[in-house]
């Protein structure tokens, strides 16, 4: 069996299941939901935005938010227009942002949700542009409505396994933050080989609520779930955990030892 990309599991999703749910992101109380077709609309648009901003192919585009239903959709928006991922963590200091930013040469950033937007966007260069997912505060360059105002890319592209997908930075515990380099390839491998392992189809649901930010959440959350086609929820907040496991009712629950996670400083989402 030839190994498929993220995308092209994303163009099978969307041509054969266009109306099955996949995505629940909860937002002041309320229940939003996405379903495959939707989701490749709302990627289609924010790539067909990147594609306007005419950066060089396989720019650097950063991810600095909680995990939400806007950061798959954001994800799969910068592989659309052939560009690379760097995400950052959503409790990176300000020390941290900048280093990453100016580190992996990116002019954009998406912005989402944080504990501390003001304080953390402040470290956003002036030669970045920022663009905001659509939750309150955020003082980016632009919002989610603008940047959704434009025509969906309608292509199909089809990276080369031995491209580069995302860069993901390390936490910088022992010194400045280590930028490690993914390729399709690898990543794809390990998407599609979580599920066969452990049986993951499209009626189970995870909570996916450990930072997206890591290779972990990323590749056994994120990447397995377009191979699988389940339905992925996320957490509104820490206050909210157990109303959203509660709503979720997950099949499968991915999780590490506070004892192995010093990223989490306790936090939740």
């Amino acid at each position: 069996m030839s190994l498929k990309t993220p995308l092209e599991m994303l163009y099978y999703w969307e041509e054969e299941a266009p109306d099955s749910h996949y995505l629940t992101q909860p937002v002041n109380g309320r229940v939003d939901k996405y379903s495959w077709g939707q989701v490749a609309q709302l990627a289609r648009k924010v790539a067909a935005h990147l594609l306007s901003m005419n950066l060089p192919q396989g720019s650097h585009i950063a991810i600095l938010s909680k995990n939400c239903a806007e950061w798959f959709i954001t994800d799969l928006a910068i592989m659309l227009a052939g560009h690379v991922s760097v995400p950052i963590y959503s409790t990176a200091g300000k020390e941290t942002i900048r280093y990453v930013l100016e580190h992996a040469e990116c002019p954009v950033i998406f912005v989402g949700k944080l504990d501390k937007t003001e304080e953390q966007m402040a470290a956003i260069g002036e030669g970045v542009v920022s663009l905001a997912m659509p939750y309150p505060n955020i003082p980016a360059d632009k919002q989610w409505a603008e940047v959704l105002n434009i025509e969906p890319y309608q292509g199909k592209p089809v990276p080369s396994l031995d491209s580069i997908m995302t860069i993901i930075y390390t936490s910088g515990s022992t010194g400045n933050p280590k930028g490690v380099v993914h390729h399709y390839r690898s990543v794809s491998f390990s998407g599609a080989n979580f599920l066969r392992a452990l049986s993951i189809d499209n009626k189970d649901r995870i909570l996916s609520y450990l930072p997206l930010a890591h290779i972990t959440e990323r590749v056994l959350v994120e990447i397995s779930s377009f191979y699988s086609g389940c339905n992925i929820s996320f957490v509104e907040s820490l206050d909210t955990f157990s109303r959203d496991i509660i709503h979720t009712k997950p099949t499968l629950f991915i999780s590490v030892s506070k004892a192995l996670d010093p990223l989490s400083n306790g936090r939740i989402s």
